[in-house]
């Protein structure tokens, strides 16, 4: 068999596999390309990690979570100036 045959075979299930994760969305937004594969494994369906992330591209799925804020500082904090703004040093151990 053709190897561009083959692909269309795998193509054609493309529908769906990503008809079930529409459903699986739902349920739980958070899932990344790792537990969609895992997920979608334990339902019969073996799909790779690259797969799973081309059909969430294809379809606009976005693992849902928080993010890192650690530069957001809060306005009522004392910010403490920073003492060694004019000094010069000039030896080791000076400071």
């Amino acid at each position: 068999m053709p190897r561009s045959e083959r692909r269309q075979l795998v193509d054609k299930a493309d529908p769906d596999i990503m008809a079930r994760m529409d459903r699986m969305v739902q349920q739980d937004p958070t899932r990344g390309s790792r537990r969609w594969r895992r997920d979608l494994a334990l339902e019969g369906i073996r799909i790779c990690r690259a797969k799973a992330r081309r059909l969430m591209r294809i379809m606009n799925i976005g693992a849902v979570g928080h993010r890192k804020s650690t530069t957001k500082s809060d306005p009522k904090a004392y910010k403490y100036p920073y003492l060694l703004k004019e000094l010069s040093i000039d030896r080791v151990n000076q400071v």
